[in-house]
C-alpha cells in the first residue's frame, strides 16, 4: 500500500526499507534465540506441554485455539516480514529469484513435515532447530546493515567513513562505522545468548539442583531423627 498508493519519494523509500529491516532484524533475532533456547529436545516438549496445560487448565476451547492461532499468525506475521526485506534487499533486478527460492523452500519444508510426522522424535530436532537459528541470524545480521545503510542514504543516519572495513554486500557490511557498530552490538548480543543459554543458565540450573539436594537431604536426615526419637520413646 505504502509503495504503490502513496509513491513516496525515492528518499522515503529509503527510510522506510531501512526502518522495515530494522524491524525484521529484531524478529529473525527474537526467533533466533527463541530457537536456541528450545534446541533441546526436552525444553521444546517443556515448552509445548506448558502451552497446552496453561490452555486446558482454564477448561476454554476458546483458550486454546487463541494458543494455536497466535503461534500460527506469528510465524504468518515473520514470514511477510521476511518476504518483504528480502524483496527490498533483491532490488528490481533480483527480485526474479525469490518467487523460485520461496517454492523451493515450500519443498524443503514439505520434507521435513512428512520427516517429523513419519519419524517423530527421531528426527534429529536439536540440528534442525540449530541450523535454522544460525540462518536466521544471518539474516538478521545481514539487515542490519542494509537497513543502517538505506538509513544513510535517506540522511536519518550520519556516515562515518572507516576505509579498514571492507565491503561485502552478501553480509550486509559498509565500510562505515554505523553499520559496524549496528553489526557489533547484533554479533555481542548472539554471543551473550549462547553463553547465558548454554553456560549461565545451566550453572543457574544446576545451582538449583544442588540447593534443592541439599534442603532434600536435610529434610530427610529431620525426618530420621525424628523417627529415631519416636522409636526410643516405643522402647521405653
Amino acid at each position: 500500500i505504502i509503495h504503490e498508493i502513496l509513491h513516496l519519494s525515492m528518499a522515503s523509500q529509503e527510510v522506510l526499507e531501512g526502518w522495515i529491516m530494522l524491524v525484521a532484524v529484531a524478529v529473525l533475532f527474537s526467533v533466533s534465540y527463541w530457537l536456541v533456547s528450545k534446541i533441546d529436545n526436552k525444553r521444546w516438549q517443556e515448552y509445548i506441554n506448558k502451552q497446552m496445560r496453561g490452555a486446558l487448565s482454564k477448561g476454554n476451547t476458546f483458550t486454546l485455539g487463541l494458543v494455536a492461532f497466535i503461534s500460527v499468525y506469528r510465524e504468518g506475521f515473520e514470514t511477510v516480514l521476511f518476504y518483504k526485506a528480502l524483496y527490498l534487499y533483491a532490488g528490481d533486478d533480483g527480485t526474479g529469484g525469490i518467487l523460485p527460492g520461496f517454492l523451493a523452500g515450500c519443498l524443503v519444508l514439505a520434507l521435513v513435515f512428512y520427516l517429523i510426522n513419519t519419524l517423530g522424535m527421531r528426527t534429529p530436532i536439536k540440528w534442525f532447530f540449530g541450523f535454522t537459528s544460525v540462518l536466521l541470524y544471518y539474516m538478521a545480521f545481514t539487515f542490519m546493515g542494509k537497513g543502517i545503510h538505506e538509513l544513510q542514504m535517506g540522511e536519518q543516519i550520519p556516515m562515518t567513513s572507516a576505509d579498514f572495513l571492507p565491503s561485502l554486500s552478501w553480509l550486509g557490511m559498509y565500510p562505515t562505522w554505523e553499520t559496524f557498530i549496528g553489526q557489533a552490538v547484533l554479533f555481542g548480543a548472539f554471543v551473550f545468548a549462547l553463553i547465558y543459554t548454554f553456560i549461565i543458565k545451566a550453572e543457574l540450573g544446576a545451582t538449583q539442583l544442588k540447593e534443592e539436594t541439599s534442603q532434600l537431604q536435610g529434610n530427610i536426615t529431620q525426618v530420621h531423627d525424628l523417627v529415631e526419637h519416636i522409636s526410643h520413646h516405643a522402647k521405653r
